[in-house]
């Protein structure tokens, strides 16, 4: 491959390793080498040698490691073989994992368990289609603790019932792209013949995208669930669940109040806007919908969606106040105006912020002033202003530690903000402006602006070039940064440039741990 190919410099880690990791690289070495005909054998050994919790730390580290890479020698396949026992307490099988691996080792599952016996699994996530269902049930059927299950595509009702009646501490069910989960599944899940399953009270969150629960199944879930924190499934069935709960319901089976941490209210805010009262606990609001301005009219699902006034729109939003507990608020397509309002109400109590599709643009000056406290900020999608003077002894959002500005543009030169203002930011990732440039970079990194700094990635047209390189190299807690391709770098002063640092940066072309180039 090519010298001057790659994105991003990532940081080689040159921390003395620790002997029982070494020791641990050992064994791992050993099981990838062990012959397919003695597979066998050396399962009897490793079973009886070695503790269930290093057997799986071992698995788990064989399966990372071949993140990214083409297992030709199906080697993460003979390690499970030698190593899998019903003792494991977490199973998760990535979707990197090919086809014939990922079905070869959900088809050990529940194999090798004694009659009589249970599992100390807690959590079990893997992709599964319908007809590997019963290794699945045969594993869950055995498995009383498990307070986490995701299981995508292959889910069915029949999983749900089992899950109700064996799982007592069930706390996460994530079951997207299953379409034979529906709304009787729900029914089986929280309650059998007489009574509530034990799962309804300590079930917190939902995940059904693509199956088909619908707003029954989902209001059951609002109205039998006392502790649920949040459900992700098709909005509209979400909200139309929700509105029928909050007209007809308002409490709980038991009396209580929903304890909703998690809403999206898409855009049926201002319906649900007089109704907040009764969702007291909620520390997420996500109101606008996914979809940019312009594209709304093309859009099957918000083309006849009412506009909202802005006075009426005003005053639903002045409701968010009630949210004593709110911490995060994602908003999308309002007005500079409009977040104005909403930051000066509930700002001061928010840690994360995200903005998207501000099509009258976004004031630095208006989130500094009324959302200090911030810790993490997401713009996309929308002009970046600030009309107050650029002063490195002013501090914008001193507790800022990560941000992503994506799809932006500048005016005030308000893209050079982060880079001398914010003492602890720790991930930055950002739209490349007329403003980011040489000087700018070895100015901040001089005057150790970027200290704290781990992270660093300006994409887009960009004007940095090897100085700014070779400065950032300088930052003491940086690991990774780029995207190099964007940088304003020759194809010859880049393959220089990456020999020259090849002692402490690998190069990378993304963020899989694997793909380092040579």
């Amino acid at each position: 491959m090519d010298n001057s190919s790659g994105r991003f410099l990532l940081k080689k880690n040159h921390q003395p390793i620790s002997l029982a990791y070494q020791s641990e690289g050992v064994l791992v070495k050993r099981f990838e080498s062990v012959p397919r005909l003695k597979t066998n054998i050396v399962r009897s050994w490793a079973l009886s040698t070695f503790p269930a919790l290093i057997r799986e730390s071992i698995i788990r580290r064989v399966t990372l490691e071949w993140e990214g890479l083409v297992d030709k020698k199906n080697v993460v396949q003979k390690v499970w073989s030698v190593l899998y026992s019903h003792r494991m307490v977490t199973i998760e099988l990535p979707s990197y994992l090919d086809e014939k691996t990922r079905h070869t080792i959900v088809s050990y599952f529940g194999s090798d368990h004694l009659k009589h016996s249970t599992t100390p699994l807690l959590v079990l996530r893997t992709l599964a289609y319908v007809e590997e269902l019963s290794s699945i049930e045969n594993l869950v059927a055995y498995s009383p603790m498990l307070t986490e299950v995701q299981i995508r595509r292959g889910a069915t009702d029949s999983l749900l019932r089992l899950l109700g009646s064996n799982c007592p501490n069930l706390q996460e069910v994530n079951l997207t792209c299953s379409t034979g989960v529906t709304d009787e599944g729900i029914s089986l899940l929280l309650r059998n013949e007489d009574s509530f399953n034990p799962c309804h009270t300590t079930l917190r969150h939902v995940k059904l995208r693509g199956t088909r629960v619908r707003r029954a199944g989902v209001r059951m879930l609002l109205r039998t669930c006392l502790n649920l924190e949040g459900i992700r499934c098709n909005t509209m069935d979400v909200l139309q669940a929700l509105s029928s709960f909050l007209k007809e319901d308002k409490w709980r089976y038991d009396g209580s109040l929903l304890t909703m941490k998690y809403m999206d209210f898409s855009s049926c805010y201002a319906i649900f806007a007089p109704k907040l009262n009764m969702l007291p606990k909620l520390i997420e609001v996500r109101i606008g919908a996914d979809v940019p301005p312009q594209l709304k009219s093309l859009s099957r699902k918000h083309k006849r969606e009412a506009i909202v006034p802005t006075e009426q729109l005003c005053i639903a939003l002045k409701c968010l106040n009630q949210l004593t507990e709110l911490k995060t608020l994602v908003l999308k397509d309002l007005s500079n105006e409009e977040v104005s309002l909403v930051l000066s109400l509930c700002g001061k109590r928010l840690k994360r912020l995200d903005l998207h599709y501000m099509t009258s643009g976004v004031s630095l000056d208006v989130i500094n002033g009324n959302a200090n406290l911030l810790t993490d900020l997401s713009i996309s999608d929308s002009m970046i202003s600030q009309t107050k003077s650029n002063n490195l002894r002013v501090k914008f959002l001193p507790h800022l530690q990560n941000c992503r500005l994506m799809r932006v543009t500048y005016r005030d030169n308000a893209e050079e903000t982060l880079l001398r203002n914010c003492p602890n930011i720790r991930v930055l990732h950002q739209e490349a402006g007329s403003g980011i440039s040489n000087e700018l970079i070895k100015d901040v990194v001089i005057n150790g602006n970027l200290s704290s700094l781990e992270e660093f990635v300006i994409n887009g047209n960009c004007q940095l070039g090897v100085e700014s390189v070779l400065y950032l190299t300088r930052l003491p807690q940086l690991v990774r940064f780029g995207d190099i391709q964007d940088w304003k770098i020759s194809e010859e002063r880049r393959r220089q440039l990456f020999i020259s640092l090849k002692d402490q940066w690998d190069k990378k072309m993304g963020y899989s741990r694997n793909i380092v180039i040579e």
